[in-house]
């Protein structure tokens, strides 16, 4: 009797997932909402075709991590038998291309444009440039390169998290550095070998 009220829960409760997009390298935490009563079954969700483990939560929620996948909208499915059959989760889940800096160095006297190409933009309006989670500058969006462009803050030397918030696309962090014009004077001591020395410099912070 309590295999077959099981049974009837799981047929009708449907299984949710959150967040329904991420990045095309996959990596993102995804969330299950449903009916996971057994302690001892072993979970799988399967995205299009790539199965991944998943971790049971509670009798109601389990999570699983997003394999790669090349942009697209896919099914998700979940299983509950390690496998052998899977029951569609709702809704689908995209996969959108996160894009990649065109260059990884800028200037401290905030003088930089660090630019994202190759990045899938849903929205284009009101697309800002976070560094750090804590400075939000306005970005400059060409849909039709699918590229993002950020002006730099002022910072001190060392590296920066660079996040997009506001285009739609998926959810990603850029790396970059920060180079100060300080470096000049440190490397003038070096006899022979500061002028090489220099023009790198020169090249990393204009």
């Amino acid at each position: 009797m309590v295999q077959i009220c099981d049974n009837m829960k799981r047929m009708t409760l449907s299984d949710q997932i959150t967040p329904t997009i991420g990045s095309d390298r996959g990596g993102l935490v995804v969330t299950v909402n449903g009916y996971f009563q057994g302690q001892d079954d072993v979970y799988r969700c399967r995205f299009d075709t790539s199965e991944v483990h998943a971790q049971r939560l509670s009798s109601s929620s389990l999570s699983c991590i997003s394999p790669p996948h090349h942009n697209s909208t896919v099914s998700v499915g979940i299983s509950r038998d390690n496998g052998k059959t899977f029951t569609i989760a709702r809704p689908e889940f995209s996969y959108f291309n996160v894009g990649s800096l065109t260059r990884t160095y800028a200037s401290t006297a905030g003088t930089s444009v660090i630019t994202i190409t190759g990045r899938t933009i849903i929205d284009s309006h009101n697309v800002t440039c976070v560094f750090n989670d804590t400075i939000s500058v306005p970005a400059t969006v060409n849909l039709s390169a699918g590229t993002v462009a950020c002006p730099v803050p002022e910072a001190q030397n060392g590296n920066t998290t660079l996040t997009i918030v506001g285009d739609g696309g998926a959810p990603a962090s850029y790396v970059f550095e920060y180079f100060g014009m300080c470096l000049l004077e440190s490397r003038l001591m070096f006899g022979r070998y500061s002028r090489n020395i220099i023009l790198w410099c020169i090249r990393t912070c204009t």
